[in-house]
């Protein structure tokens, strides 16, 4: 699990990210960080990120 001083910059830094790409204002995005230990996707454990809306 990443540490939360790790955490902070990836966060502020994806929220920016998130705006741009959307093409909203920073104020609309809302992320969550949840660790979660098995997290498959396509049938690999490799890493990767849900995205809900």
């Amino acid at each position: 699990m990443s540490s939360l001083t790790t955490l902070k910059p990836f966060i502020t830094e994806f929220s920016k990210l998130a705006a741009k790409v959307l093409q909203r204002p920073e104020v609309f995005i809302n992320l969550i960080y949840k660790y979660e230990e098995y997290l498959a996707l396509n049938g690999s454990l490799d890493p990767a990120f849900v995205w809900t809306s």
